[in-house]
Order: C-alpha cells, then sequence, then structure tokens
C-alpha cells in the first residue's frame, strides 16, 4: 500500500528535530493548541491532568487526498441503458398508484 503513494510536490523543515521534513502544504502545530486541555477536557472533567514535556508536536495527514482512488466513469451509452431499463421497470406504477388513490 505505502509503494502506491504518490511523492509529495514540495517538502519543507518542520523545525522540529525528530521530525524532520514534511510536505510543504501541512501545517505543524503544538499538540496541546490542537487538543485545547483547558477548553475542551477540563470543563468535564475537572481532574484531568498531563505532563506539559512529553507534549510532541503534531501534524495531519489527509486521509482522504492520499488514499481515495476515484473509480472510473462508466461509458455514457451503460448509464443511458440502466436510464431505459429502470423507466421499463416503473412504466405504469404511477397509474397503478393514481388508480389505487381514487378507489
Amino acid at each position: 500500500m505505502i509503494h502506491d503513494l504518490k511523492p509529495y510536490p514540495a517538502m519543507k523543515d518542520s523545525g522540529v528535530s525528530w521530525l524532520g521534513v514534511v510536505p510543504e502544504h501541512w501545517e505543524v502545530i503544538p499538540l496541546k493548541h490542537w487538543v485545547g486541555i483547558n477548553r475542551a477536557v477540563l470543563p468535564h472533567a475537572p481532574d484531568a491532568w498531563y505532563v506539559p514535556e512529553s507534549v510532541k508536536t503534531g501534524y495531519e495527514i489527509s486521509f482522504t487526498r492520499y488514499f481515495y482512488q476515484p473509480q472510473p466513469l462508466r461509458p455514457l451509452t451503460e448509464i443511458r441503458a440502466d436510464i431505459l431499463k429502470l423507466q421499463q421497470e416503473t412504466e405504469g406504477l404511477l397509474g397503478e398508484i393514481m388508480k389505487g388513490a381514487t378507489q
């Protein structure tokens, strides 16, 4: 699966020694800002805690952008044939519905 990934067009230094370079369009933000423990957690769990020294810088991977493989579009002739088939299957159904409503 990894061998199918496309290379990123441009890379930049992340500014974090253990992370190295990241794709140019990525934004590297401290995890503590992303999580927002003071705003998101403490109102619901006032006794929650974390060790600030253990907080590392995180980043986001767009799984849709890098792992989604779009399916090829069907030919118009095939789509038209499906529409005509559905039209034949539904032929007369509206009449039956309306006839049933008047009874």
